[in-house]
Formats: structure tokens, sequence, C-alpha cells
């Protein structure tokens, strides 16, 4: 069986065992030891976001306002999709229900708020898709917990003891119940004398209204009796093309529907055209309002009223009777509905609307996919309020975000920090996927190039940072994928410095700054390129390192010689090195073939001589060795026969990170759990001699375990991942750790 094909697990050698065994009962022996604690240093620490998404809003006795929906971040904040601001627009951080998944509904009444969506837990507890919480603390009552079995969309308090649930769900506590029923306040339990029989497909809207509940299901608005779920039979709204009613409001004796309909019928009438939004009169005979027509483009999706009884209402529109309206409008309730000459904004395509709530001096919004822009230094996302009185946007902060990613950071000599990756904002501040941290842990609130698409690799110089990514354009300059920005002031594209790169290149995936301080090089998708780093940015013609691979992973010596890793799509192209000049000639060194099983994610040319590679594999140079290994520098590439922290074992997890730190250790980093089997979540220290020994004792504690890079800065590891915590501090994404001997004296216990 070819090595490289072997990837199943592989018995270790007498010696090897033993040491193993020695090893791990070493470890088992001290299991009431404690390891030391590793602390993240304060930089780099400003979380990635990215915008997203309000659903729904909530206005409280006291004037606060409390917001449901998809974010997982708020004004910066880790708070996942329920959150609270006080009536002076002060986030609520010590309010935290924490609903695992999306909230849909909100409903208020006494002590509590009812919470309706597609969550399985709430505050930890098993409580699924319908809960409620207390208005004071945000603490979630165990006891009130109706069992339904599919997600619950809408919600309603009928004034008379009892919540109307709406969504997809077909029981509730075991009992049928299709898309629609009562539960009991006091108890949380199903009312089984409440019992509807309509036809309902997928309930869109809920209102209670004095003893009437109105259900909007696709095109049609039923009217039940509160008391008892009966069909009053003598009210017939709905639209001929069944388009979706989404919004239901009640106001001085008229039922308010918005929607994406371009018709309502209201009883035996003919349809009458009424674009996305109408208003129907309460009183029998029931007939649709004849002059109240605002006349929406798109989609109506909520709808508010405030004190003066002007209307308001929120979409996906960008014009009302013909006028410009950037998806919230001002409506009059009387004569035709006319827009008022307020809240004209741009008409962004980007923009939608969810949710409207009008108080006496604000209007709040709350939405998805859009990026607010009034003016002001920094964007609103997924919720937003503005002063009724001039439409102006209000300077409080309501900001909802998710997790963005960050793909490469870079050290400065002053120990800032470069951060590029696919985000939005940096913390609060509007960052398109690139900024920077400074030392002092503030964010550099001048240097803001911008990219327009994801920053992938980055290298930094004194006075340049060079960055590799998807983007077309950078800090407003067109560039594409590859850039020369200065290190200082605002961050200013160079001018001249315009790589040309041709063929079929890809992106850049990783960057470094040669030893002479001359040259970059770049490692792409489908190759190698060295480009000077003054000039106008060609690539070096005399340097012929055509790689037919991936390239991942790259490092350089101080001879200059490049060792490149990756997917070379056989044994032999997984890993190479190159000649620093080649006069034309091709780079490539033949005679050195370490040959890895599998592609390489890593690769570290240590101080001690030997190349330090991690990657995927089971085998190199020559030897067995799973994930991880070190290759002599010398042709062929020979694995150190006696260096293996893995011990061998096989898996199917990958280190993807590797770091030397001279003289003793070797730091790694990836998906793993444990290493040579031992507990290691994804970044652990071995030791550079010997077997290469895991210490035990150095235990980060990371979560969840999933480490992309590793970069060493003398006593200073900078990490990249998809982790969110290290022990209890919170980074997203990136950290940088100090290789100083620790002088704190804090423990935790390190082993699991």
């Amino acid at each position: 069986m070819p090595l490289q094909n072997w990837t199943r697990r592989v018995r270790p050698s007498t010696t090897a065992t033993f040491l193993r065994f020695v090893m791990v009962t070493a470890a088992w022996l001290l299991g009431g030891a404690s390891a030391l604690a590793v602390t993240p240093l304060p930089v780099p620490s400003i979380p990635p976001l990215n915008a997203s998404t309000g659903r729904v809003l909530e206005r409280l006795a006291d004037g606060s306002i409390v917001v449901g929906g998809d974010f997982t971040y708020v004004n910066g904040n880790p708070i996942s999709h329920l959150t609270k601001f006080d009536a002076d627009g002060q986030l609520q951080t010590g309010w935290r229900p924490e609903p695992n998944g999306v909230v849909n509904a909100l409903a208020s009444s006494g002590e509590h708020v009812y919470i309706a969506g597609s969550f399985q837990s709430f505050g930890g507890q098993a409580i699924a898709r319908l809960a409620r919480v207390r208005i004071d603390t945000g603490q979630v009552d165990p006891q009130w917990a109706p069992v339904v079995n599919a997600t619950v969309k809408h919600l309603t308090l009928d004034g008379n003891g009892g919540l109307i649930a709406a969504g997809d769900f077909g029981t509730v506590g075991g009992v049928p119940r299709v898309r629609l029923a009562r539960i009991v306040i006091e108890t949380g339990s199903l009312d089984t004398s409440w019992q509807h029989t309509l036809p309902l497909q997928a309930p869109t809207a809920l209102l209670a209204s004095g003893t009437s509940l109105f259900v909007a299901d696709q095109g049609n608005v039923y009217k039940l009796s509160i008391a008892t779920g009966l069909l009053d039979t003598t009210w017939t709204v709905n639209n001929p093309n069944a388009s979706a009613i989404i919004a239901l409001a009640e106001r001085q004796g008229f039922l308010y529907v918005g929607g994406a309909f371009t018709h309502l019928k209201v009883g035996g009438a003919v349809a009458v055209a009424r674009n996305r939004v109408a208003r129907v009169s309460l009183t029998s005979p029931y007939t649709l309002d004849a002059t109240w027509n605002p006349d929406a483009n798109g989609p109506v999706n909520a709808i508010a009223f405030d004190a003066s009884e002007a209307v308001y209402i929120v979409g996906e529109f960008t014009t009302v009777g013909g006028a410009a309206r950037g998806q919230i409008a001002k409506l009059s309730s009387a004569g035709t509905g006319a827009p008022a000459a307020l809240f004209v904004f741009n008409n962004s395509a980007s923009r939608q609307f969810y949710d409207v709530l009008a108080t006496s001096t604000q209007l709040y919004v709350a939405g998805g996919r859009f990026l607010l822009d009034f003016g002001v230094p920094d964007r609103r996302f997924g919720m937003a309020a503005f002063n009724l009185s001039n439409a102006q946007l209000s300077t409080r902060l309501y900001d909802l975000g998710t997790r963005g990613s960050i793909s490469a950071i870079a050290r400065q000599p002053d120990g800032s920090y470069i951060v590029g990756g696919a985000f939005v904002k940096a913390g609060t501040r509007e960052r398109q996927n690139l900024f920077r941290q400074l030392a002092s842990g503030e964010l550099d609130l001048g240097w803001n190039p911008g990219a327009s698409s994801e920053v992938r690799a980055i290298a930094a110089t004194d006075m340049h940072v060079f960055v590799g990514g998807t983007f077309s354009t950078i800090g407003g300059v067109q560039r594409f994928s590859l850039a020369k920005i200065d290190s200082f002031g605002i961050g200013v594209v160079d001018a001249t410095w315009i790589p040309q790169v041709t063929g079929n290149f890809g992106f850049p995936q990783i960057m470094k700054i040669d030893e002479s301080r001359q040259m970059v090089v770049i490692g792409l998708a489908e190759g190698l390129l060295r480009i000077p780093i003054s000039g106008n940015g060609q690539p070096d013609p005399n340097w012929n390192a055509l790689a037919s691979a991936s390239i991942v992973a790259l490092d350089i010596a101080p001879d200059g010689m490049v060792y490149a890793g990756g997917d070379g799509r056989s044994p032999g192209n997984h890993l190479r090195r190159y000649f620093p000049s080649t006069s034309g000639l091709s780079a490539q060194d033949g005679s050195w073939q370490p040959r890895p099983s599998n592609p390489i994610s890593a690769v570290d040319v240590g101080a001690d001589g030997w190349i330090y590679v991690g990657g995927e594999f089971s085998s190199i140079g020559q030897q067995l060795r799973s994930l991880v290994a070190r290759v002599s520098a010398v042709s062929p590439g020979l694995a150190d026969p006696t260096w293996d922290p893995q011990g061998n074992i096989g898996t199917s997890q990958a280190v993807r990170g590797i770091a030397f730190h001279s003289p003793d250790h070797v730091y790694l980093g990836g998906n793993f759990t444990e290493l040579g089997e031992l507990s290691a979540r994804g970044l652990a220290r071995v030791s550079a001699t010997g077997v290469g020994a895991l210490d035990t004792q150095w235990r980060p504690n990371i979560s969840p375990a999933n480490v992309s890079s590793l970069q060493l800065y003398s006593n200073e590891l900078a990490v990249t991942g998809g982790f969110g915590t290290v022990g209890s501090t919170i980074r997203l994404g990136a950290m940088a750790l100090s290789l100083d001997a620790p002088d704190d004296g804090i423990f935790y216990d390190g082993f699991e």
C-alpha cells in the first residue's frame, strides 16, 4: 500500500509506544494539578462584525424598548437574539435572556415579556419556541413553557388573559392545534376550549382588537371571536392574486392592511386596485376606504401610529404616491393618505424593514439587509431611531450585528495590529474588511482604507501595509486583489504600485516580506509571485516559481529560500522549496522533495534549522507522520525520525498553524482536540526536542477548537481562527499571547 494513501491508524514503534505510555500516565497522575493560565493580550481584541437583522420591537410601560431578531451582537457586545434599551436609549447589558435562535415576535403584559421564535433553549434551559422573561431582570420563567412542536412567528395579547400564537406548529402540549392557538397567560397552558376551523397555510400577521381577532394568511384576512375562536362569516377581506398580507394595525375604527398585494376585495364588492397598503372600515357593513390610497411601489411590512394619528409604514418600497421614499414613509390618516415631506431617504435597494414603533418623540425601525446611511459618521445596522419632530437620525446607538470573520493579521513595530477579513464594522465603528487597532487598544479612527471585499492576506513593513484578497477597490481606488497602503495617517493607497497579475493565478491567500525587506512573496490560489515592495508593483520577471498548487502556507529562510505549501493535487507538489534568484530559470529546487501524502496548511522555518510543517498528511519525508512533522532543509527533505508530537495516530483533523519559538517550543494550531492521545484543543505547545512532547501545563482553552494561522513576533504569538473565547475572555477570531514566562500566579483546571 503506498504511503501517501495510508490514512488509517498506525501502530507506533515499541519505543514510541513506551514514551506515549509514560506521557499519558504522567498526565493522569497529575490530574489533580493545575495548568498555568494563558490569558490573551489586550490587542488585538476589537470584534469584527457584520450587519444583522432586527425583526420585532416592543415598547414596555416604562418606555424601554425590547428588540428581537437574528443578531448575536448589540452595540459591540455579545448579546444574542433579544435585547433591551432603556427609555434614554442605553443598552441594558445585564439584561440577557439569551435565546439560542431567532426571535420573531414579542408581546408584553404585567411583569413579563412573551417571546416567540425558532429557538430551542432559553438562558441555557430547554424551553423552545415560546417563552416568557421578567421585564426587570430578563430571567426566563422555567415553569412557563408551552410545548410547541414548530416555529412560532406571531403573537398578540387578547386582553382577556390569553396570548394568541400563530406559526408553523401543528400541536401545543401534544394537543392538535393547526398554526393558531390560545395560551393561558397565567399558567402557560393551552386553552383547550378555544379552537379555530380556519384552513390556515402560513399565517403572516396577527392582531387582537376589542372582541375580535384578525388573522392574515397568504391573501386573506380572517376575523374570529376572541372568546371562542369562531369565524365571523360576515367579514371577507382578500386579494384575488393571493399576494401576501403582512401587516395589520387598528386605529380610529379602521383596520390598516399592508403587504405585497396590488388589489383588495372587501365583502361582495369587486376587487379594487390598492398598492400594498389600504384600510377597511371595522363598522358593518365592512367597506374599503375609497379615498385613502397611499400607493406604495413595494411591499409594506409594518404599520404604526403616533399620538397625532399620523401613519408610519416601513417595508421594501422606494416610492409612495409617486414620491421618493426609502423604505420609510409618514402618511396622513386623512384624505388620500399622502406622504409627508419627512423621512425622505436615499432609495437603497438593499434595505428592508420588518417593524416600526412610534413613541411621543421617537420613531424606531428594525430590519435587515440594510445599511442606514443618513450622513452620520457610522451607519446603523439592524435598528435605528429618528426624532419625530424633524426625521433626523437619533444620536442614540442601536446597532445589531453578527460575527464577521478574520482571515489575516499583522503586527506593526509599535504594537498595533492590522486586521483583515470579511466584516463591515470593527466594534461599533464602520470598517470595510480592514482596520487597525492601536497598541493602546483603541481603534485607529483615522486609518480607514476600506476594501470592497474580503482581505485574505496581510504583510507589513514599518511604513507600508501590503494586502491581498478578493477586492476590486480599496481606499476608494481601483485595485484588483493586491494593494500597497501607507501604514500611517488615513491609509493612502500607493498611486504607483499597481500589480498587473496575468494568467489564472487566482486570489492571494498568504503574503510574506523576504529577509532583504525588498520583496513581498505572495501565495495565490494557483501559484506563487514575488513583487518588489517599491516601484510599480510588477512581478519579478526573473523569478520563475510557477506552482500548479493552491498556496496557503509560506515562509522564507534567512538564506532567501522560499518554502511553500498547500494543495498541490499530488504528493510531490504539496510542499516545495524555491531558490531566491533564478535569472529566468525555474526557481523550484527539484532535489528537495519531502512528498507529504496530503495537503500542507502551515510552514515555519525554525531557527534550529528544521522546517516545521502542519497539515492533513499521514506521511512525509519517508516517515509516517500524522498532521505535524519537521523535515530537514537538506535535500531530499527527510523527516526527523524522532520528533513526532502526534505519535502516528491517524485522524481526520488538521494542523493549520505552526510556529517555532527558540529554543525550546513549537506552537501548533488547528481544529484538533488532542495530540498524541492527550487533550489539546485547537492550540498547543510541544517541545522542540526529543519526541515533541505536549506541554500539558500550557493550556489556552480556546473555544471552539479552531485555529487557522499562527505568526510569531519575538515573544508574541498572533493567532487567527474561528474561535470565540480564550478561557473566559472573548476574542473573535484573532488574539495575541505573550510567550514570556507567566508571573501572575493565576491557575485554572487544565485537565478534562
